[in-house]
């Protein structure tokens, strides 16, 4: 199942194959003013060696940082690649800040799908795994522009909630609710990864993102189990319904009283195994601010 990852050199052989791609189409020469023809041009001679490919990694991992050198007028970024295993399917940037260029023109978040992987759904699914990324960092409503001309591109950003505002020049300007619940990409005994958010033994999830859940903050044991503490940070968020996972084996318990606790709320509740737990949550939370505790052993 494709994921979210941070730049990786892990990926080089399959990285190089789409760049190759994207030059066939004529993607990098001085007129793209795209990212990906950005970095063809910047970077193209360095991703021949190992070496250099490790360099540009380190680079595109540093600029999510205040700190890191820029050109005057650039903002911190950052960069995400749309993977499938070892297979490099797209990347995608999230500024971290709109400067009045790209509150213009540019937006917050600008993505690309390798061009043998288009039209398979990757850039509205990337889209929306990356999100929450944009909520966690400070980002409430993304910009999201594309050309008047892009059908595909539109469609992609409608998909994930973008309401139109304007057209300016020849660009459509969005804005996106980034405050969504992430979806679990892939569970197994002992680990939960979490679109965007990387692998976690226990899982907190919730709108606008996902955490460790660490059963020591509140105290929780299997028996006698989720606790309405336990749940508090998932109503905080906002979510309205939530989903308590019991484990693979259904050992950890359920108190009662944090059911009656949810309902009294007015939130709806859904308790199940775990696999059966992410299954729902997943089914929700591509609809409705959702939040669920999941557990990944026994």
């Amino acid at each position: 199942m494709a994921e979210l990852i941070r730049p990786d050199e892990r990926v080089r052989e399959s990285f190089l194959a789409a760049m190759a791609e994207f030059r066939a189409e004529g993607r990098g020469d001085i007129a793209d003013r795209t990212m990906v023809g950005q970095e063809i041009r910047d970077y193209r001679q360095s991703w021949d060696t190992p070496e250099g490919f490790r360099r540009f990694v380190a680079g595109l991992r540093a600029r999510a940082l205040e700190g890191t050198p820029r050109p005057e007028g650039h903002v911190p970024d950052t960069t995400l690649w749309w993977v499938d295993g070892s297979e490099y399917l797209g990347r995608l940037a999230i500024r971290h800040r709109l400067t009045p260029i790209l509150l213009e023109l540019g937006g917050h978040i600008g993505y690309d799908v390798r061009p043998s992987a288009r039209r398979r759904g990757h850039a509205t699914a990337m889209l929306r795994a990356a999100l929450p990324v944009a909520f966690g960092l400070g980002i409430e409503r993304a910009l999201i522009t594309c050309d008047d001309t892009n059908v595909a591109s539109r469609k992609v950003i409608e998909s994930n909630g973008g309401i139109l505002e304007d057209q300016r020049t020849n660009k459509l300007r969005f804005w996106v609710p980034a405050k969504i619940s992430p979806l679990v990409d892939h569970l197994v005994w002992g680990q939960i990864r979490v679109s965007g958010f990387g692998n976690l033994k226990d899982a907190k999830l919730f709108p606008g993102g996902a955490r460790e859940w660490d059963w020591a903050e509140t105290g929780t044991r299997h028996s006698p189990g989720i606790q309405p503490a336990d749940t508090d940070e998932l109503i905080s968020h906002g979510a309205t319904v939530i989903v308590l996972s019991r484990g693979m084996d259904q050992r950890l318990e359920v108190m009662p009283d944090t059911v009656r606790h949810l309902e009294r709320l007015g939130i709806e509740v859904h308790v199940h195994e775990s696999r059966e737990a992410v299954k729902r949550y997943n089914e929700l939370a591509l609809t409705r601010p959702t939040g669920a505790l999941i557990h990944s052993t026994c």
